[in-house]
């Protein structure tokens, strides 16, 4: 029976809309979700309410940590600096990791304060770029098998170009696509083997992500879906590195940046180019994310001269290509 009472103040309506829903609809876990936007709606309320537990964002934290009668953790993006003495939680991080934290909080157990970028020891590279022809797939996929061949490393792959060649790189004929992926992670956050069976193996330690089927697949994702699925392959804890070949941005590229640790923008010389990569910046600061930028370690691709496109993914590995890649990350 759902008795205790788990305030959400935050001031994302989506993602507060999300987390309710979630929480509301999972009979496992005794919290009933009440979430607030706003903040003088969240104080008239729990003046006459009891409360077992607050989440709160970044946004809310002044107003919360004068409530000190009620355990509280902190949803935050990694975009303020940590209080001490706060307990915190990666915002986009899956909703039962949260959970568990919280039932650990209620629990009135001692926890640490939590670091808000934890996730397991995965570590994220995400490829972009916003001209064409300049080597990203290829680059991605000659990344994914540097990481599989660390001792123990498990490896994800995931591509979200409009117009993939996967199957003709990995040989791989795709029944399957990211809609059918988001159908069952949809389903209350769906257990990791139910995803981990959509996937498809190319070897023993890599798994890919099917691409898109249609174009579509992406562009009607709702806003931060795309993010919250990335951070729940990444809380996982099945995989040591998972790579995404972003494409040309696939209309989400601050959801991806967001979830990555490092970003590799391969580019080549031009007026043209020079001008979309100028345009693609400055959007990233339009919207905010300017930090974001930080990530992005920009490769001219045009100093490969002799490389010579192949469908063999291990060729690419061998090739003057892949000595570019291992020289890009600073292991050769």
């Amino acid at each position: 029976m759902k008795n205790k009472n788990l305030i959400l103040i935050c001031s994302d309506t989506s993602y507060v809309e999300m987390f309710a829903e979630y929480v509301n609809r999972k009979d496992s876990n005794p919290f009933n979700c009440i979430g607030f936007t706003d903040i003088e709606m969240f104080k008239d309320y729990i003046k006459n309410h009891n409360a077992a537990l607050i989440l709160f964002d970044d946004e809310a934290a002044d107003e919360v940590i004068k409530i000190r009668e009620v355990p509280h953790i902190c949803i935050s993006e990694g975009e303020t600096e940590a209080r001490e003495g706060l307990i915190y939680v990666y915002k986009f991080s899956s909703v039962e990791k949260i959970l568990k934290i919280a039932l650990l909080a209620y629990g009135e157990q001692k926890i640490d304060p939590l670091f808000i970028n934890e996730r397991h020891g995965t570590y994220t590279v995400g490829i972009f770029s916003p001209i064409s022809r300049c080597l990203k797939t290829s680059i991605s996929l000659i990344l994914m098998q540097i990481y599989a061949k660390k001792e123990n490393s498990r490896v994800l792959y995931m591509c979200f170009e409009e117009y993939t060649a996967l199957n003709w790189f990995l040989g791989i004929d795709f029944d399957k696509g990211l809609s059918d992926i988001f159908y069952y992670f949809r389903q209350s956050e769906a257990p990791i083997n139910m995803i981990k069976s959509l996937l498809y193996s190319f070897s023993d330690n890599i798994d890919c992500l099917p691409p898109l089927q249609i174009s579509e697949d992406i562009s009607e994702l709702e806003a931060g879906e795309l993010e919250r699925f990335i951070r729940y392959m990444q809380d996982c804890g099945e995989y040591q590195y998972i790579v995404i070949d972003a494409g040309n941005g696939c209309g989400k590229i601050i959801e991806v940046l967001e979830c990555c640790d490092k970003v590799y923008m391969p580019i080549r010389s031009g007026g043209i180019a020079e001008a979309k990569i100028q345009y693609c910046e400055d959007y990233i600061n339009r919207r905010g994310k300017g930090h974001l930028l930080e990530k992005i370690s920009k490769v001219n691709t045009k100093e490969v001269i002799t490389y010579t496109e192949s469908s063999d993914i291990k060729e690419l590995l061998w090739s003057s290509l892949g000595d570019f890649v291992y020289q890009m990350i600073g292991e050769h």
